[in-house]
């Protein structure tokens, strides 16, 4: 815990030492430096690295020895600064030294703790021992998908890697202490009562992103590898870089400084999580209004060439696409992953934000998902939902009362922009809170600015209580979290003899956690080596034998001819056989249109414990092609499948369903095998 906390305090002013050099060599004649500049010169300095680690994974796993040359570029910045710093010293004050000391060890002691995030063991800490151990590694998602998702974060965390203890890593506590220290530092300057000033805004604003940062250093993400921590952290710390653009209170001596910061940082939140690019985006436009002036235009594009191109040749070698997850932009490379596990792995992403549990098919097919993804809703995030319908209802009672504040009269309300977009975009593709960043709790900060900085004292100090418990209450409230049960792993070989790591147990509950690498929960006969013996050369996935696997639960007696890909995936019971109720789907994946044959071999109907007979009726696309009385030894149904998915739905009846259909959802129906072959 000690040595966790010892080695942010370490870290922490060597990102800021890079910063400051930057900053050095893009202005001599800087401003005075003071916590500000500190807090800027950091996220200058922590982006730069990142974008150096893109480049050099293509030559050299990361190792330690980045590490060095970041400490050394580091120590540099700080001693050119030294001066500037010993000055800045002398005006540290006793109250937030201490309480950001408090902070970073609780923060430290959650950090200590055994990961629990699940992706953590799903894939993250995999992806993380493939960068400590080769360069990029071309076709890595065909060995597991997820593996492809090209993520910055992990990059700096692989450097990080030989402080972690274990799976533990210090990598996302650092970047939360940063955070946690410059709210801290904003509320304890804040005057009593705020007069409605920029800097009083500032203050409030940044002040109000305590709470949801105290909050998610309980979550599981601290512990381990999670990229949604990074993404919360990033998203936020744009949110406080855009406020001075937006209140005037950037001088033209700095105001160069914090342009090239802000553009550094959009264009870092893009590379470490893709979701989170609807809402850099937005932040740069606003801030290029802010200032109106078409130059501005030239630092953004070069940040997201210096970010983007590193990142897009990374996508290229992880998966053959220039986009991935989403498929966009395929390049004819021999490791190139099979378009129906990009379809599988992005539908997936869409729905598990909509409806956990179900196939991917199921909420993807329309909105009936909405009623039970509000009722999973996290309670943290309904309750920063309450403060930003109140902040709403009380914006619209100022409206309507001309009682605006002078400091609202201005456009910092474009801070709430970017979130609302960002929400939007995500409600519309993966309605999950985490995907969005630090939206809800950004809206949520800026609705309570308002309220607070309003007119009349003792309102604004009772809703400012108010809503500060609001959004500490998680925190207080966070559920304890169970950790994961670690499958057991075995050993599977290949139709080529490769040797790979497989956790027992379905799909939707394997992970790798640190088994050792090869390692993947989904074992496909057709992985084989780039270059025979030589890992690091990368994987092909050879599709002429056996289609990729459907990301869905294996079932036996389920096969396919190697052209198509099957899956059942909604209506079958728990387990791995072909048992149904009365009404089951199988999905079909074909890459171009094709003639088939589904061959259906029923076992068992039963009507409570007696077998008995019935009717089997077959929809091929919600259309009816067939029905049959049951029992019957095999059904042999032509089908013409068009290129992409299909759906095969199976309707069951016991008895006669015209006459009598009581018993159609109280029977069990199994069958021997489904078969699907060319015909």
């Amino acid at each position: 815990m000690i040595s966790t906390l010892l080695f942010w305090l370490a870290l922490g002013p060597i990102y800021a030492g890079i910063g400051l050099l930057i900053r050095r060599l893009l202005s001599p004649n800087e401003t005075p430096l003071n916590a500000e500049v500190l807090f800027l010169s950091f996220w200058l300095g922590w982006c730069s690295v990142v974008a150096g680690l893109q480049v050099g994974h293509f030559f050299l796993p990361i190792r330690a020895p980045a590490l060095v040359i970041v400490g050394v570029l580091g120590i540099v910045g700080l001693f050119c600064s030294r001066r500037e710093l010993l000055n800045a010293r002398k005006r540290l004050k006793t109250l937030p030294t201490v309480l950001t000391l408090l902070a970073g060890f609780w923060l430290a002691s959650h950090a200590s703790l055994p990961p629990e995030h699940f992706d953590t063991g799903l894939y993250l800490h995999s992806a993380v021992q493939w960068t400590t151990e080769y360069p990029v590694v071309k076709g890595l998602g065909n060995l597991h998908g997820r593996l492809a998702f090209n993520s910055a974060f992990l990059l700096y965390a692989a450097m990080l890697d030989p402080f972690a203890n274990g799976l533990r890593s210090p990598a996302n506590g650092l970047l939360l202490f940063v955070l946690l220290t410059w709210c801290i530092h904003q509320a304890t300057h804040l005057r009593r009562p705020p007069h409605g000033r920029s800097t009083d805004l500032a203050c409030l604003f940044s002040a109000f992103l305590l709470g949801p940062t105290l909050a998610r250093a309980l979550g599981a993400d601290i512990f381990g590898l999670s990229t949604d921590l990074a993404s919360f952290v990033l998203t936020a710390v744009l949110s406080i870089q855009l406020l001075p653009f937006l209140t005037g209170n950037v001088s033209e001596r700095e105001r160069l400084f914090r342009w090239l910061v802000l553009c550094v940082t959009a264009a870092a939140t893009v590379a470490v999580k893709l979701s989170a690019a609807a809402f850099a985006l937005v932040v740069l436009a606003i801030a290029c209004f802010a200032q109106r002036r078409a130059r501005n235009i030239f630092l953004p594009l070069a940040s997201g060439l210096v970010f983007g191109i590193p990142w897009i040749l990374r996508n290229v070698f992880l998966s053959g696409y220039l986009v991935y997850p989403g498929g966009w932009g395929a390049v004819n490379v021999d490791w190139k992953i099979p378009h129906v596990l990009v379809l599988e792995h992005t539908n997936w992403i869409y729905a598990w934000g909509r409806q956990m549990g179900a196939h991917w098919s199921v909420p993807l097919a329309d909105w009936s998902w909405l009623g039970p993804w509000w009722e999973r809703f996290p309670v943290a995030y309904s309750r920063l939902l309450s403060v930003i319908i109140c902040g709403i209802v009380v914006g619209v009672v100022l409206h309507a009362l001309k009682r605006w504040p002078p400091a609202f009269k201005g456009r910092w309300q474009l801070i709430l922009l970017p979130p609302v977009i960002t929400w939007t975009y995500c409600f519309l593709t993966a309605p999950h809170p985490r995907f969005s960043g630090a939206s809800f709790e950004v809206l949520a900060a800026g609705m309570m600015a308002l309220l607070v900085i309003a007119r009349g004292h003792l309102l604004q100090w009772t809703v400012g209580v108010i809503l500060t418990i609001f959004l500490v209450g998680p925190t207080a409230l966070a559920p304890p979290i169970v950790l994961p049960e670690r499958p057991a792993v075995q050993t599977m070989v290949t139709d080529s003899g490769l040797e790979v790591q497989v956790p027992e147990g379905p799909h939707a509950l394997a992970a790798c956690w640190d088994a050792a690498n090869p390692c993947t929960p989904y074992f496909r006969p057709g992985l084989r080596l780039r270059s025979p013996g030589e890992v690091q050369k990368g994987f092909v996935l050879d599709t002429e034998k056996h289609f990729p696997t459907l990301l869905a639960t294996p079932r036996l007696g389920l096969t396919a001819s190697p052209e198509f890909g099957i899956a059942a995936v909604s209506g079958w019971r728990r387990g791995d056989d072909l048992a149904m109720g009365s009404s089951a789907r199988l999905m079909i994946y074909s890459e171009k249109r094709r003639n088939a044959t589904l061959i259906l071999r029923p076992d068992v109907l039963r009507q409570g414990e007696q077998e008995t007979w019935g009717m089997l009726q077959i929809l091929h696309d919600e259309k009816e092609v067939s029905r049959h009385a049951l029992p019957l030894q095999e059904i042999e149904l032509p089908l013409s499948l068009p290129p992409d998915y299909s759906f095969v739905t199976l309707e069951v009846s016991a008895g006669d369903a015209q006459r009598d259909p009581r018993f159609r959802s109280v029977i069990y129906f199994r069958l021997e095998s489904v078969e699907l072959v060319v015909r």
